[in-house]
């Protein structure tokens, strides 16, 4: 067992032990709503006492009420963002528990998502689920039927026990006493499950060793100290989000603001007045959050003052870096403090832990033609030149201590004497190897799938003897990524995988995404389009293209615009497309952590299984792979978009809005009729028949009719009927308060109760406890409700259908 750490770095949970002792009182943690608004916080005795709480039930048998889990045993963690996720991951790490954590299952996406699931909770072999109040599927899971079902054809619900940790801390006695586990370094700390964008997810071995080292090199690669403050909306279930903005975060001993990616998209600006309210120094995010910040920021009205002096890092990784969307940020902030030089475009993977390298400064412009076709990269002075290439610099991996990466390329010619792998100078396009003590273990219970690609050997071996585990030196991490060094700087091409060979051409997909999504801006959805080669009958390679069309897109030809998208591809990449079809919005195949999936995509079009609104394939060189089923598919129109109201919401009464909502789901969503859903209007979402994504549907409706917005998680609230959806909507979609539902319908009658009077006399008998028998109108109420107070009788009315609770 490997039991000493390389260097100065001290574990996570040392970690933890340490700054719990000097600074228990300081904010660790604090969580914000859609609005901005605090709804939780840590700070780190907080967090220390209750994971330890948590822990100790975790280990308890079961003939104490306990979890009755062992050390080694697997726990998925599946939670809506909230600090909920990371009290059970340190709790999981004290316990020696090896957590998993897992994205929530989207309901707009269930069936893919259920697949996911399913496959990760069989792939861990977890057999229990930590959950809190909000997401118990284990409780729930009756009542959501309509969005889950038990057998999509895609795999089946997972048979494991949920456990609600936010119940179980609140009712432990606290956790004194228990002392945390003292793992060996190569112990596994937990599985990352990668994002799956080429492959199905595996799981990579994090161990504790991997994590000490790995945070330590991030911490010192960004200059993370006690005075950092941290803001990020990234998901806690990715590598980037988890590691990145939470572990780190402590690792550092500072503070974190966090809010779901959730109110990012929803309000992008949200994220910088964030930084600029809590004088945030360092934050994380993937490029098209940078573009997509100062595009939204620039349109608000009005647009709020911000202070963005203090920042100090921003980390730019996760997917293709483009400058341009740099450069807009820095023009849209720079009037509000944001000094240039502190956005670094980053290199990581789950593989790697996550950081191998950062503070990335150059960027390039190369020759296009000779970076596909010698894979060399060779500068271009005039950058007019329309073989002129951007490529930008992802950092330094020679900066970072014990990081050993290469350039390699196998050379398999009759003219080399050595058949195998070699590292490549500078400039020369390759696959991406590294090692370190950050490399993770592997791949859990995939021998060969880790042996290949965590055993990376060259051919000129290095005599210094690098890097041992026991007596046998540490193999690179094959990292499936394309690209080359310059001036001791790593640029990143591509995914091998994904690379797109024609006539021995080496063509990158998200330069032809990117050409088409900028070139059709209005048209297509940014960031969801996806190239990809498919064998033609003849058995050669033809690139066929995927895209999202915008909401609206009765509004223009599709036709002309598959055709002006090939002519856009051709003219300005020099290839030819064999394939264009567009997609209905939001349906094209992404990961958990939102990246495109390419082969999904291309599995879809296989399929038949594309939600395709027009398509266009060249029948000359028509793909041998394409099931039939797909090119005889009948185009349905989308449904028309209803007009929104005429009036405001302020000059609405509280029927108006509850008749749009009844409206929208009867008549747009579910092709009912209104009477059938108004006798529903108090019983559970759920229970309406709506499948997921005609509940993310009805949503979409209401903003676009009532011009506010309705958090997504509501559909999983028990208590949430289309009546009090009223107040949600009158507060600008704030919830607040979480309310529990007085189902009037289970005490008999509520279809008896037709005016508002007539619910007001029953709500004051239920309250009074007057005696009544099922199926009999209470006796009237000693009041009368005038015409002139029927909006007052409404509000009255949906108070008392909800009784407001507090859940912290």
């Amino acid at each position: 067992k490997n039991t000493e750490m390389s260097g100065s770095g001290r574990t996570l949970l040392e970690a933890l032990d340490h700054w719990s002792k000097v600074q228990p009182d300081k904010l660790l943690h604090t969580f914000l709503d859609d609005h901005g608004t605090e709804v939780d916080t840590l700070t780190y005795k907080d967090l220390l006492d209750k994971s330890a709480a948590l822990a100790q039930h975790l280990l308890a048998p079961t003939r104490q009420n306990g979890a009755g889990l062992k050390p080694g045993d697997r726990a998925l963690l599946v939670y809506l963002p909230s600090l909920d996720f990371i009290t059970a991951f340190y709790a999981c790490l004290r316990a020696g528990i090896i957590a998993v954590p897992v994205f929530p299952p989207d309901v707009r996406k269930a069936k893919k998502d259920l697949y996911m699931f399913s496959a990760i909770q069989s792939s861990s072999g977890a057999l229990v689920a930590l959950t809190n109040k909000t997401f118990n599927y284990a409780k729930k899971l009756s009542g959501v039927q309509s969005f889950f079902s038990k057998d999509s054809g895609n795999g089946t619900w997972p048979d494991i026990k949920w456990i609600v940790t936010d119940s179980v801390i609140q009712a432990a006695k606290g956790g004194d006493g228990f002392e945390s586990c003292s793992p060996s370094l190569d112990t596994p700390a937990f599985l990352q499950f990668t994002s799956g964008s080429t492959s199905e997810p595996k799981g990579v071995i994090v161990s504790h060793g991997n994590l000490a080292h790995n945070l330590d090199l991030m911490v010192t690669g960004v200059g993370a100290s006690e005075t950092t403050v941290q803001v990020s909306w990234l998901p806690l279930y990715h590598d980037m989000g988890l590691i990145g903005s939470y572990l780190g975060l402590l690792y550092s001993g500072g503070t974190g603001v966090y809010m779901s990616p959730v109110s990012f998209v929803r309000n992008p600006p949200l994220w910088m007045e964030t930084m600029s309210k809590y004088r945030g120094t360092h934050a994380s995010a993937p490029n098209f959050a940078y573009g997509l910040t100062a595009r939204k920021f620039l349109a608000k009205r009005p647009q709020p003052l911000l202070d963005l002096s203090c920042v100090e890092h921003m980390i730019n990784a996760a997917e293709p870096i483009h400058w341009i969307d740099v450069e807009r940020f820095y023009a849209v902030f720079e009037q509000a403090g944001l000094k240039r030089g502190v956005i670094f475009p980053t290199y990581g993977l789950a593989e790697h832990t996550l950081f191998v390298c950062s503070n990335g400064k150059q960027v390039l412009t190369v020759n296009k033609t000779i970076l596909e076709s010698e894979q060399r990269a060779v500068e271009v002075a005039d950058s007019g030149d329309p073989n002129a290439y951007e490529v930008v610099g992802c950092g330094y991996p020679g900066q970072a201590k014990g990081v050993d990466l290469k350039i390699v390329r196998q050379d398999s010619s009759e003219a080399s004497d050595q058949v195998g792998f070699h590292a490549l100078a500078q400039d020369e396009v390759g696959e991406i190897w590294v090692r370190s003590r950050s490399r993770a273990e592997g791949y859990w219970g995939l021998e060969e799938k880790t042996a290949e690609d965590f055993g990376g050997q060259l051919v000129d071996k290095e005599p210094d003897g690098f890097l041992e585990v026991g007596s046998n030196p540490m193999g690179f991490l094959r990292t499936g990524d394309l690209g080359f060094m310059h001036n001791d700087e790593l640029f990143i091409c591509g995914r091998m995988k994904d690379l797109i060979i024609i006539r021995g051409r080496n063509i990158f997909p998200q330069d032809i995404e990117r050409a088409v999504e900028d070139a059709f801006v209005g048209k297509l959805r940014g960031g969801c389009s996806a190239a990809f080669a498919v064998t033609t009958k003849d058995g050669t390679e033809a690139i066929h293209l995927v895209a999202e069309v915008v909401e609206g897109f009765k509004d223009f030809d599709v036709s002309a615009l598959a055709d002006e998208m090939r002519s856009t591809i051709a003219k300005g990449q020099g290839v030819s497309v064999s394939g264009v079809y567009l997609l209905k919005p939001r349906t094209v195949e992404k990961t958990t952590s939102g990246k495109i999936a390419r082969q999904w995509c291309k599995r879809a079009l296989k399929n038949g299984t594309l939600q395709s609104i027009f398509e266009w394939f060249d029948d000359s060189a028509d793909s041998a792979e394409k099931d039939a089923s797909a090119a005889e598919k009948e185009q349905q129109p989308a449904a028309e978009n209803r007009p929104a109201l005429a009036v405001s919401l302020e000059e609405m009464t509280d029927d108006d809005i509850l008749n749009a909502v009844v409206e929208t789901v009867a008549v747009d969503v579910l092709k009912t009729s209104t009477e059938s859903i108004m006798e529903d209007v108090n019983k559970p979402i759920t229970s309406l028949g709506l499948n997921s994504m005609e509940g993310m549907q009805m949503l979409s409706l209401l903003e676009g009719k009532l011009g506010t917005s309705i958090p997504q998680e509501i559909l999983f609230e028990e208590e949430t009927t289309l009546l009090n959806l009223i107040p949600v909507i009158r507060n600008g979609g704030k919830i607040g308060a979480r309310t529990t539902r007085i189902d009037l319908a289970a005490l008999a009658g509520r279809g008896k109760c037709k005016t508002d009077k007539q619910r007001l006399d029953w709500v004051w008998r239920v309250s009074t406890k007057s005696s009544w028998r099922t199926g009999e109108m209470p006796p009237a109420a000693p009041f009368d409700i005038s015409k002139e107070n029927e909006q007052t009788a409404t509000r009255i009315l949906t108070f008392a259908f909800s009784v407001t609770t507090s859940t912290r």
